[in-house]
């Protein structure tokens, strides 16, 4: 009885180890379980030995020990439950479809020629599932096959067909019967050419308003160049024509010109007095070279006249060129009084 005794401690420790070293977290509920599971190997190992409570308790400590081996039996059997599960999914986890049903087989003590044919079914069933496993996956893979490649040529036809052409190959392509394909196509068409003549009309637009802009820089070009060209003339012939008037200025009209402006320069402090002076002098003396030879031999600085000088002339009358020597004479003085005055010589 010791024998038995050990033999049955041996296997019931080694189907709790076993059990409690189970993966994803089964062999955590073993353990939970292991506790209550003691009480009951105890009574089933009082059991073997051929002892019955009633040789060691009272009636009172019979119903107790009742109820306890009826919970440790629950217990038990609760543990059992959780182990075969485990074990079972330890052999989904681990083991071939092949595997596990010879295991599960052999856990059916069937005679020899009964486990073989149970097998044999289960090992055809398990070869028709793989054979519809990988059907499925063949048709699969034609699927995405016929998938890319129809990717392939849809990209490839948008590039080298129009937009009609384009419409009528993707009708073509989705197995519709002959009128609704007719009716579908009839509606893209009308779509793309409504899309194109929105467009046409858009480009028509943006074309117009372009040429009116440009034809509105252009007249802007013409109107400033126009301008311009009006304005060079205009200073130009201002410029012309000052210098027509300033060559039509007798010297003495030059120098009061000149003086006169030399004076508001001078009242506006724009130059100093020692300038002035210099460009008065620089003026007298521009005044008297430009007095003509046969004035300045006539006409001394004085205003003096010399009748022999006139006479070489050959001025004509002499009253008239005696007016017109005096009026040259006294402007002549005017300007010679200057000289003196700055120290200017008309010699």
């Amino acid at each position: 009885m010791g024998k038995d005794k050990a033999l049955v401690r041996g296997d019931w420790e080694g189907m709790r180890k076993a059990a409690e070293a189970l993966p994803f977290g089964l062999g955590e509920i073993v353990k939970e379980l292991s506790g209550p599971v003691d009480a009951a190997f105890a009574a089933i190992v009082n059991r073997i030995k051929g002892l019955s409570p009633e040789d060691a308790y009272d009636a009172g400590a019979k119903k107790k020990a009742d109820k306890e081996r009826k919970e440790s039996s629950a217990q038990f059997s609760r543990y059992l439950k959780a182990f075969n599960e485990a074990d079972k999914a330890a052999r989904r986890a681990t083991l071939s479809a092949r595997e596990l049903a010879a295991a599960e087989v052999a856990e059916l003590n069937l005679t020899a020629d009964q486990a073989q044919k149970v097998l044999a079914l289960r090992l055809r069933t398990i070869a028709g599932g793989e054979e519809k496993d990988a059907a499925e996956k063949r048709t699969q893979a034609r699927e995405r096959e016929n998938d890319l490649l129809r990717s392939a040529q849809d990209e490839y036809s948008k590039l080298t067909l129009t937009e009609e052409e384009y419409a009528a190959y993707e009708v073509r392509n989705m197995n519709l019967s002959a009128n609704a394909a007719q009716s579908l196509l009839g509606w893209k068409l009308a779509a793309i050419k409504v899309t194109k003549d929105q467009k046409k009309a858009e480009e028509d637009r943006r074309k117009a308003e372009k040429e009116a802009e440009d034809a509105e820089r252009a007249r802007a070009k013409w109107a400033d160049d126009a301008f311009d060209e009006a304005l060079d003339n205009f200073k130009k012939l201002t410029d012309e024509g000052q210098r027509v008037q300033q060559e039509a200025l007798s010297p003495h009209e030059r120098f009061e010109k000149e003086r006169d402006h030399l004076k508001e320069l001078l009242a506006g402090e724009f130059i100093d007095e020692k300038t002035y002076k210099f460009q008065l002098k620089k003026l007298l003396e521009d005044a008297a070279r430009e007095m003509p030879d046969a004035v300045a031999q006539t006409v001394g600085v004085q205003g003096t006249f010399s009748a022999f000088a006139a006479g070489r002339m050959g001025i004509g009358p002499m009253d008239r060129m005696a007016r017109g020597i005096d009026e040259t004479a006294k402007n002549t003085k005017k300007i010679a009084d200057l000289a003196t005055q700055w120290g200017v010589s008309f010699s």
